[in-house]
Formats: structure tokens, C-alpha cells, sequence
């Protein structure tokens, strides 16, 4: 969705500076057409922005399959399934973490052996802390080995709610007893 809620300001103040990388960033979306005017300009001058207005499951399935990062800036995400289907694509999550996203992807950096998911968590809520975070995601993408270990480790996740449905249920089970 194109909203601030999403972080999409944050990708659009970001983009100029990002473009000047070695990379090609497509965006899949409806919403704000202010936003959308915004990203139309910038994508007309610059052939490494790819834009696809409104919403096609099948077009965005190939994304996530087909992409090697995910920008996923939420300024607030109570639980968030785009960063659980990146992991399942193997495509790495760049997020700022809050709500679901600090649930579900650890900054690869950190060893905490808690969550499943690795990815690359912003430093700061804001256009340096995105540009920052995507800087991180161009070096690993260039340290092919730990690349492909992180993205093949989040492909064996499991996000699904089968395990999460049977550790609730033995513990409702255990307060029945």
C-alpha cells in the first residue's frame, strides 16, 4: 500500500540516493496518488525503478520470488506478512523493526538463536536509516557465501502456525489440568 504507515516516504526521499547504487528496485502498489505521481516522476528518470500500479497476487509472488532484498520501512506493523513470505521466497527483509517485524526477522549482525529469520533492521526511522540499511544489503549481496547462507536458512523457516498451534494448545491444555 502506498502510505506512510508502509514507509513509502521514506523509500521515495531515499530513491535518488539509492539509484546511484548498482541495484534495480521494483514497487508493486495502490494507494496515495501523491505517492504514486512521486514514484511515476522518479521512475521516468531513472531506468533502474520499476513501477506496477495496483495489485496482482501472481505479479507479486514473482517479485518476491525473482528479488534478492525486500524494503519493508513500516513505520508500525502489528504483524506483517510480506517479510514471512520474503523469508519463504528466500528473499532477505530490509525492515524497520517494530511490531511484527521485530517478531519475525533478526538484523543478520545479531546472534541471538531466538527468532528463525535473519534480515537487515534500519538503525534509524528515517531516509539515512534506510539508505544505511540497503548499503548493508549491497555488501552482503556482494559476500555471496554468508548471502546465500542467510537466504537458504530463512527459506527452512517455518512461519506457518502448525508448531505455534500445538505449543498453544499443550499450554491451554497445561492451565486445564
Amino acid at each position: 500500500r502506498f502510505t506512510q504507515q508502509k514507509g513509502l516516504h521514506i523509500i521515495i526521499d531515499a530513491l535518488s540516493e539509492l539509484l546511484k547504487n548498482k541495484l534495480h528496485i521494483s514497487i508493486l502498489g495502490e494507494g496515495d496518488p501523491n505517492m504514486a505521481a512521486e514514484l511515476e516522476v522518479i521512475a521516468q528518470q531513472n531506468d533502474h525503478l520499476s513501477l506496477f500500479f495496483g495489485y496482482d497476487e501472481s505479479i507479486s509472488h514473482q517479485m518476491y520470488a525473482a528479488a534478492d532484498f525486500l524494503l519493508m520501512p513500516s513505520s508500525f506493523e502489528p504483524c506483517g506478512l510480506n517479510q514471512l513470505i520474503a523469508l519463504h521466497y528466500g528473499t532477505i527483509p530490509i525492515v524497520h523493526r517494530v511490531g511484527g517485524l521485530y517478531d519475525t526477522v533478526e538484523d543478520m549482525d545479531d546472534r541471538s538463536p531466538a527468532i528463525c529469520g535473519r534480515g537487515i533492521a534500519m538503525k534509524s526511522y528515517d531516509t539515512r536509516g534506510l539508505i544505511e540499511a540497503v548499503e548493508r544489503a549491497l555488501y552482503l549481496y556482494d559476500d555471496s557465501e554468508t548471502f546465500e547462507h542467510i537466504a537458504t536458512a530463512n527459506m527452512k523457516c517455518d512461519v506457518s502456525f502448525q508448531n505455534s498451534a500445538k505449543e498453544y494448545l499443550a499450554h491451554y491444555s497445561s492451565l486445564l489440568a
